[in-house]
């Protein structure tokens, strides 16, 4: 998902690759500070997959028995090559029996980006936990006024510099930030917290293999 420039509109399944870089990043960030209530998660869940940089990178930090299931509706043709479950469904179609997510993380598209955060609250477990990877903007306008009052928004990592999700380069148009929430629902959103995410935007992406073999040597935090 990339806002790319003001004048083009997203489509709603167009595929935008979040740099996996940024995505490690953001789980040395996810472990170092929560690795404890992340420490026996059993399901792991990327909605909008794609190539699935979420589960490969979740992959470094969760339990070996930890079972991990990417959801797209259009995956790209490569994206079973990684060690992962994939379900060929749009993903606000997906109701398994048995809903349990320890953690969900994903990049959605952004015109679905509330229907997929309200979704992944009927399948998060009682203390599970959702990463998004969005514009900053979503926290914007009056219509979702009511929207983040229903989430319960804990945490805020604002990204810099700005990612990119084009092929050629370039940082992107709008400011992104990951959004930590989890599944309680009273007092939403009172006590966000805000932090700032350095990652290296300008380096080159590593291997893919070295990606699936890097060992973070992140200690779990209770904080």
């Amino acid at each position: 998902m990339s806002a790319k420039n003001r004048r083009v509109a997203s489509k709603a399944f167009d595929i935008y690759p979040t740099p996996v870089r940024l995505v490690r990043t953001a789980f040395d960030f996810l472990f170092a500070r929560h690795g404890a209530q992340l420490a026996d998660v059993r399901h792991m869940v990327e909605p909008g997959a794609g190539f699935g940089p979420f589960c490969r990178m979740a992959a470094l930090y969760l339990p070996v028995s930890c079972k991990f299931t990417g959801i797209e509706l259009h995956p790209p043709a490569d994206a079973t090559r990684f060690e992962y479950d994939l379900v060929h469904l749009n993903f606000l179609d997906w109701h398994p029996r048995r809903a349990s997510c320890g953690l969900i993380a994903t990049n959605p598209p952004f015109t679905q980006a509330e229907a997929f955060i309200t979704h992944s609250q009927t399948l998060l477990a009682p203390d599970g936990l959702m990463l998004y990877l969005m514009r900053v903007g979503i926290l914007g306008t009056k219509r979702r006024r009511e929207f983040w009052r229903s989430v319960n928004l804990r945490e805020v990592w604002l990204v810099r510099p700005r990612p990119s999700f084009q092929k050629e380069g370039g940082s992107d148009a709008s400011e992104y930030a990951f959004f930590l929430m989890d599944g309680q629902r009273q007092h939403c959103s009172e006590n966000v917290q805000l932090y700032w995410l350095d990652w290296d935007g300008d380096g080159e992406e590593a291997d893919e293999d070295e990606d699936l073999h890097f060992d973070p040597g992140v200690e779990d935090s209770d904080e």
